[in-house]
C-alpha cells in the first residue's frame, strides 16, 4: 500500500507527520511540490529513492526504520537536515559523507 495515497490533495502541503504508521511506500511523495519538512519516523521505510521526487523537501526525519542505502539523499538538492537514529548512524555517515546537508542524531 501507499502510504501518502490519501493526502495527494493536498498539493500545498508543506509539513508531514506519518510516524509510527507503517506506510509501505512513499512513492507518490512527488505530487507535494510544496513539502519541506516530512517525519517518516518508525514507518518500516526501506527505501529512500522516491524522496528525490520531493524537489522542496529540506528537513527528514527517518529515525526507527531499516533503511540501508541514505545515497539517494544526495540528489535531494534543497535538503537541509537528516534525523537519524544511533542505530543508522555509521551507515548514514559513511554513505552521505560528502553530503551538502546536516546529519543529525534524533534522541
Amino acid at each position: 500500500p501507499n502510504g501518502l495515497a490519501g493526502f495527494d490533495r493536498l498539493r500545498a502541503l508543506q509539513y508531514l507527520n506519518i510516524s509510527g504508521a507503517p506506510c509501505g511506500s512513499i512513492d507518490d511523495v512527488g505530487k507535494f511540490p510544496s513539502l519541506r519538512r516530512l517525519t517518516l519516523a518508525g514507518v518500516d521505510l526501506k527505501d529512500v529513492s522516491p524522496l528525490t521526487q520531493a524537489q522542496a523537501i529540506q528537513e527528514l526525519q527517518l529515525d526507527s526504520n531499516p533503511i540501508e542505502d541514505f545515497t539517494p539523499l544526495l540528489d535531494c538538492p534543497h535538503l537541509q537536515v537528516v534525523y537519524v537514529d544511533m542505530e543508522q548512524l555509521p551507515v548514514a555517515q559513511a554513505q552521505l559523507a560528502d553530503a551538502m546537508f546536516s546529519l543529525e542524531v534524533q534522541p
